[in-house]
């Protein structure tokens, strides 16, 4: 509903088109990552190459986050994060997504730190995925719930309360 007055408001004061156009499809796209909603779908690479529908394996309680190889200290903070609320709470897959392009430079970074537990997939399209579900923000997370419904689109896994949204 906000999120609403506030395009509203913006397209009143606005002159710029094209930033009014950039406002409104990120707008659109956080209604879509309402409580309750599907995720969108978008495609996923995982470790053999193969695409994957996310709607395929995002159907029952979920974590996601998201990485890069060009962020080492989050990349480990973020999957050490995970693996500890992953101990606590074994009722949901961890999924992590890296935004990089590089099959076998991600591969590699995976092989050299085995993150045991953790799903590993990487974005095919990152544009498509930054659209979709509004990436933003490295430390942002996604939780769905049992049946792989949006629970929370727009969380932190570092935040002091994070674990009050996996009950």
């Amino acid at each position: 509903m906000n999120n609403q007055k506030f395009l509203a408001r913006y397209n009143q004061l606005s002159t710029d088109k094209g930033k009014q156009n950039e406002i409104n499809k990120i707008g659109s796209s956080i209604q879509y990552l309402s409580l309750g909603n599907d995720l969108p779908a978008v495609t996923l690479i995982d470790l053999n190459g193969n695409k994957i529908n996310s709607q395929t394996i995002l159907n029952k309680k979920t974590v996601i986050f998201f990485w890069t190889e060009n962020a080492e200290s989050h990349l480990l903070a973020v999957h050490k994060k995970a693996l500890d609320f992953h101990k606590n709470n074994p009722d949901y897959q961890f999924v992590a997504i890296n935004i990089d392009e590089d099959q076998t430079k991600w591969k590699k970074v995976l092989e050299n730190h085995r993150f045991g537990t953790i799903n590993e997939f990487r974005a095919d399209n990152f544009e498509e995925l930054k659209d979709k579900w509004v990436i933003t923000k490295l430390h942002r997370t996604i939780i769905l719930d049992e049946t792989g419904k949006i629970h929370n689109g727009f969380v932190n896994l570092f935040d002091v309360k994070f674990a009050e949204n996996l009950k």
